[in-house]
This record gives C-alpha cells, structure tokens and sequence, in this order.
C-alpha cells in the first residue's frame, strides 16, 4: 500500500537572542578581546543546535553600551543565517541601566510574538555599572515587570577574573 508523501511547511515559532555587550573602558584590553571571541565562537554553536530543530526561527539583537546605549545590531532583529560579529573596541563609562531600559522597550508584548519562546537575553560585562544604583534598580524592576521580561532566559557572563567584575550588580540582572 502505497502512503502519500505530506508536503507542507513546518510553522516556526521565533527565539529571540539579545545580546547586552558592555564596550565600557573597564573593558580595555583583554576583557573586550574574550567578549569578541566569545560572541564570534559561539554563534557557530548556536547554529548547530538549531539546524537539529527546523521548527524554531532565531533572532538576533545586540545592544552596546558605554557612555550610553545603542542598537548595534537592532531594533529590527536580525536572523540568524545573517547575523555576523564585527569585534567592538571599549571606552566611556558603563551605561547598563540604559541598555536594560532599551532591551525592556522590545519586551513589550506587542513588540514581541505571542507564540515564540521566552527571549535568551544575555549581559556580557564585567559589572561596574555607572549609573546611580537607584536608576540600575528601576531598570531591573521594568524588566521584571513585562510578562516577556519575568519569562526571559537572563544569563550574565562575567568578563574578567573574580576581583574584576561586580557579582552583585551581574546577579541582579539573572534574578
């Protein structure tokens, strides 16, 4: 008995990935030379994983920020297929509050699809935020206060030796 072949197309729910790369002075040298690396060595990996599952369509962001904070790669994502890394050079302050702020402005449920997976944001720092604490602290709780924030997969990779990036200020970020 002969079966016919079911052709059609496989509906693709949307991953978001936002990537928050600190370009901060502190970042000087070697730090901003592992942010690179790391950001570059990993997207191949990210592929992979995701050739493995035809259903799920990546989408990339990058938000940059020193003095202040800015659409790298953004606001309109980008897919994975074209996402490439040209390696960024550090300076200024470290302005993390504002790239909090513009990341929750894309977490809006209107900005984001109702049907994807809970956005993979990423802070890549080494933690000494400038921002007055209290601005810092608001920024956390407007991203804790979206729906597509609470849900987000937040991880923080701390750049640097354990004396040279703020544990505390990167821990709030994931909690």
């Amino acid at each position: 008995m002969n079966i016919p072949a079911l052709e059609g197309t496989i509906a693709k729910r949307t991953l978001h990935f936002f990537w928050l790369v600190d370009a901060s002075g502190s970042m000087e040298g070697k730090k901003i030379a592992s942010l690179n690396e790391a950001i570059r060595d990993v997207i191949p990996e990210i592929q992979k994983a995701v050739s493995a599952h035809p259903e799920v369509q990546v989408m990339m962001r990058v938000i940059r920020f020193s003095d202040s904070a800015e659409w790298l790669i953004g606001p309109t994502a980008v897919p994975l297929d074209n996402f490439s890394w040209s390696d960024i050079k550090a300076g200024g302050t470290t302005a993390t509050a504002q790239a909090i702020n513009l990341l929750a402005s894309e977490l809006d449920i209107e900005k984001m699809s109702r049907r994807g997976y809970p956005p993979v944001c990423i802070l890549l720092s080494d933690g000494f935020c400038t921002d007055p604490e209290s601005e810092y602290d608001r920024a956390i709780q407007a991203l804790n206060d979206l729906p597509w924030g609470k849900r987000a997969v937040r991880l923080v990779i701390a750049i640097g030796n354990e004396r040279e990036y703020d544990v505390d200020q990167l821990l709030k970020f994931v909690s």
